[in-house]
């Protein structure tokens, strides 16, 4: 029987999941169906549940459920309770199991892949939500100087500073305008398309003359960042190798092989967003 999958989110359009297991089934010569489905806030735990008692293999969860999702599954790994939200759901034996691969995907595409070193740099997260909380934990391991977070919403702020309250001090920063403090790693978690007008939002003074940008999203919602880098001669990486490398992990919990990520995959990945 062919095993089932899917990533679900709101909007889904964009997703290049099915793409990358696909080639990683491929290259490990296995048989699976991976498809991309558009599930409302409202319709989350029905499709969870309808999943796990289809037999289906696993799911990949994106935004905005990775949050909402911890109420949905049987069981949580120690990488879902540490992150407070998950984007991996493993149904075995009648039970699902939520996980969450995001930090380990953020931390292996900047240090094996870019090269970025984050202990003892100062970092900017912008944006508080699931993909914040993800790879929070996997940061802090890494012995970076200082973490801020801009957040408008400042209760988001709040809560993972409590969560954090005895590992590591959260700062939080009102704005990227006139900042009294510069970074060398900006990590942007929430889509450009929320942010009318850029210039406005984020200027010159959070940047030093070796700060990179690193951008969660990836394609045409990273846009309008990839641009404002490119103007300011800023460092910019979007999100897609942060992506496959989480994919890998995911499906590593699935199938119990981590596929190697060869040029050929990533040109075909990235081929298709071009």
């Amino acid at each position: 029987m062919i095993k089932k999958y899917g990533v679900i989110g709101d909007p889904i359009e964009h997703s290049l999941s099915p793409i990358i297991h696909k080639e990683f089934s491929n290259h490990f010569g296995i048989q699976l169906q991976y498809e991309k489905y558009l599930v409302k806030d409202n319709q989350l735990s029905d499709f969870i549940n309808q999943s796990k008692s289809s037999f289906w293999a696993g799911l990949n969860l994106t935004i905005p459920h990775k949050i909402k999702a911890i109420d949905c599954v049987d069981e949580l790994d120690l990488s879902a309770i540490e992150a407070g939200a998950i984007n991996t759901i493993h149904f075995c034996n009648g039970k699902s199991k939520g996980y969450n691969t995001d930090g380990s995907g953020l931390i292996y595409d900047l240090k094996n892949n870019l090269n970025i070193k984050i202990q003892n740099k100062k970092i900017l997260i912008i944006g508080a939500g699931g993909a914040v909380k993800g790879i929070l934990s996997k940061l802090i391991l890494e012995r970076p100087e200082d973490i801020y977070i801009y957040n408008r919403t400042k209760n988001k702020i709040k809560d993972i500073q409590e969560n954090y309250l005895k590992k590591f001090k959260i700062n939080e920063i009102n704005n990227l305008c006139n900042s009294e403090i510069n970074f060398d790693l900006i990590i942007n978690a929430i889509p450009s398309s929320f942010i009318q007008g850029l210039d406005n939002f984020i200027d010159y003074s959070v940047l030093n003359k070796s700060t990179v940008f690193y951008d969660l999203s990836y394609g045409s919602i990273s846009g309008n960042f990839k641009a404002w880098c490119k103007s300011k001669n800023v460092t910019y990486y979007d999100g897609l190798g942060m992506l496959i490398e989480q994919a890998a992990d995911s499906f590593l919990i699935w199938e119990g092989k981590r596929p190697q990520i060869t040029d050929r995959i990533k040109k075909i990945i990235t081929d298709s967003y071009l």
